[in-house]
């Protein structure tokens, strides 16, 4: 079950991807990457049971700031 929702949740990331414009493309990538690494961690915490460390929590923040400042910087230092 799990194996049928990552393959519908990779082929709806793939989907999506074919209707961003061109110029958004590395965008929407990146935050795709960055919400990707905070998900692996996270379901190693819950389903694997490996519970994150210090550095694994400081690393998923970076992780997001970076998808915020790729994603919106434009917007909100402008």
């Amino acid at each position: 079950m799990l194996a049928l929702a990552g393959v519908a949740a990779l082929f709806g990331y793939a989907v999506v991807q074919t209707y961003q414009p061109a110029g958004r493309y590395g965008r929407v990538y990146a935050a795709y990457a960055g919400v990707f690494l905070v998900g692996a961690t996270l379901w190693g915490w819950f389903v694997d049971g490996k519970t994150p460390d210090r550095f694994d929590v400081v690393g998923a923040v970076i992780v997001l700031l970076g998808v915020v400042t790729i994603m919106w910087g434009r917007l909100i230092f402008a």
